[in-house]
């Protein structure tokens, strides 16, 4: 049977969300998951091509990777996919149950596409499968090439013996390991408590043996065999109060956890209070270098605020619309993938650090290392690097300088993206990642012998609080959106510090409605694109009155959710 995948997006129940498709599990038939996997695969092979869409594929030698996180539905659409891909003549790579990262990490460095099957925080009656090609994360205009393709779905799919992983063919967590621990010298945590919240996180793993090589004494707790749905954009009140528990003695410097497929970070200072991902986005980005950044619209304006960047560009939310912020930044700066280089360079002698490419994270631990040192040049240009594992013992105090690699004669700068949720993307590892800005920031603050706490206070007082609304009707959204779109907002918004509704400065519609009042205050509203959730951002000067803001207004979504299932 052939059907278009056109057609499939707008007759499954199974949408396109961020970097793939997302849906109710009862939604996601194996049906529906062979032919997104088909419909993903031809276009990666007729865009390697060239050719137009109705060539036939390559006869080249094929080969994918494939993983999932720990959803119990999870191993079914995985064979599913798989069927998908030797149906088509791919060789299956499978790399067992992993983070997002690491999977798109080993698409990278072995020059394949990467299929990974993950509803990231969304609750486990969902799931879905995110599609990466060699270079990492799949655009906007590759979701166009997919809706484009006719696929043939067999009468049956088969089961398959695909899904068993031989351990020694997975590599994945390997390289992502070297990744992770080539950023940061030797024992770079030393003498630092962490908690590690695990719950069931498919990073749980690797991040205490990561957190652990790095030097931190860390204690796992929270652990769990069925599946929590952990969104850093809002933060459960459960895990709120945990994070509080396990700190009231002070015998943590942090915890540190991650969502369902560990690409979104989580850390809390040493009062177990949680940091907003765009908070540690700053922090991240500051301590690793960065000059320019890509952020989605519903970012903190701290970043713009904090002066720390040389330009940061506001994009559409979606780690592809970030993606393409990246490029144009590149394209506006001039110079490829550049490396990161770490803020600890101190005048006594601190370390100085930065990303190597992602293409060379498995020569890492063994073979020619592509680190650039201070003093070592490339055709005349870059200085900085990762300093030998045994200076780890050089991070100091004292003042700070920006050491950057890429930073030419021809004016090169370094360049990253990050969004609400923490997820932190580089040139060289073009999908979120959630330890990088736990582990740069942690360091961070000790290099400046501060708390997290006290590193926090360094930014602008800019307080940004999220909430949403689930289950909520997409028409209704719609019917919102558009009625503050076209002039309504004085009949639907109003400002929490004063009893009428203050003067309006902007409104922005690059994704949603974000109103700017002349206050200072800020509420953005949003339909999610990967769940039927209403979303609600709040930013103040203020973090009680971006809070008491935010629950203003879910108060009111929630209304008009109630008010339009009367109407039905």
């Amino acid at each position: 049977m052939q059907i278009s995948i056109s057609s499939l997006m707008d007759s499954s129940g199974v949408a396109f969300g961020t970097s793939g498709a997302r849906g109710l599990v009862e939604k996601m038939t194996d049906e529906v998951c062979f032919a997104y996997t088909a419909g993903f695969l031809q276009h990666i092979m007729k865009a390697r091509s060239g050719s137009h869409k109705d060539a036939p594929l390559a006869n080249s030698h094929k080969k994918v990777a494939f993983g999932g996180d720990l959803r119990p539905s999870t191993p079914r659409i995985i064979k599913a996919c798989m069927q998908a891909a030797k149906s088509l003549g791919f060789e299956c790579d499978y790399q067992g149950f992993l983070p997002s990262p690491a999977l798109a990490l080993y698409g990278i460095k072995n020059g394949i596409p990467s299929v990974m099957v993950t509803g990231s925080h969304i609750p486990e009656n969902r799931n879905g499968i995110k599609f990466c090609d060699s270079n990492g994360e799949i655009t906007k205009e590759d979701e166009k090439g997919i809706r484009e393709q006719v696929v043939e779905i067999p009468s049956v799919i088969a089961d398959t013996n695909c899904g068993k992983v031989i351990p020694a063919q997975a590599m994945a967590l390997q390289i992502y390991k070297s990744y992770i621990l080539s950023l940061f010298p030797k024992n770079a945590l030393a003498n630092t408590n962490i908690a590690l919240y695990q719950h069931s996180a498919v990073g749980r793993d690797i991040a205490f043996e990561i957190l652990t090589e790095l030097g931190a004494t860390v204690t796992a707790v929270g652990r769990s065999d069925k599946f929590v749905p952990v969104d850093t954009e809002a933060i459960r009140a459960e895990d709120i109060e945990f994070a509080r528990e396990l700190c009231k003695n002070n015998e943590f410097y942090c915890v540190v956890s991650t969502d369902g497929d560990s690409d979104r970070p989580l850390l809390s200072d040493e009062n177990g209070n949680w940091f907003r991902g765009d908070s540690l986005g700053i922090l991240a980005a500051k301590a690793l270098g960065i000059d320019a950044i890509a952020i989605p619209v519903s970012c903190n304006t701290a970043a713009e605020k904090s002066g720390f960047f040389k330009e940061v560009l506001r994009t559409k939310i979606g780690s592809p619309f970030v993606i393409e912020g990246i490029k144009k930044l590149e394209a506006k700066y001039g110079g490829g993938k550049q490396e990161l280089h770490r803020e600890c360079a101190t005048q006594q002698g601190g370390i100085r650090g930065g990303i190597p490419p992602a293409s060379h994270a498995g020569e890492i631990g063994g073979g020619r290392q592509e680190l650039h040192r201070e003093g070592a040049t490339q055709q005349g240009g870059i200085r900085g690097g990762i300093p030998p594992a045994s200076h780890a013992g050089e991070i100091g105090g004292g003042r700070q300088e920006l050491h950057r690699e890429g930073a030419t004669q021809q004016g090169g700068i370094s360049i990253a993206g990050y969004e609400a949720n923490g997820g932190f993307l580089t040139q060289s590892l073009t999908t979120r990642d959630a330890l990088t800005p736990i582990i740069s920031t942690i360091m961070y603050a000790k290099s400046q012998n501060q708390t997290l706490s006290q590193l926090l206070a360094t930014l602008p007082p800019r307080y940004t609080t999220s909430g949403l609304v689930k289950e909520f009707p997409s028409e209704l959204a719609d019917e919102i959106l558009k009625e503050l779109q076209n002039g309504g907002v004085t009949g639907v918004v109003g400002s929490a510090s004063e009893p009428t509704p203050v003067p309006i400065k902007n409104i922005n519609t690059t994704d949603g409605v974000r109103i700017e009042f002349l206050s200072g205050e800020i509420v953005h509203f949003r339909k999610s694109g990967n769940a039927p959730e209403f979303r609600c951002y709040t930013e103040t000067e203020s973090e009680m009155l971006s809070i008491r803001l935010n629950m203003q207004y879910i108060t009111f979504l929630e209304k008009k959710k109630e008010n339009f299932a009367k109407r039905l």
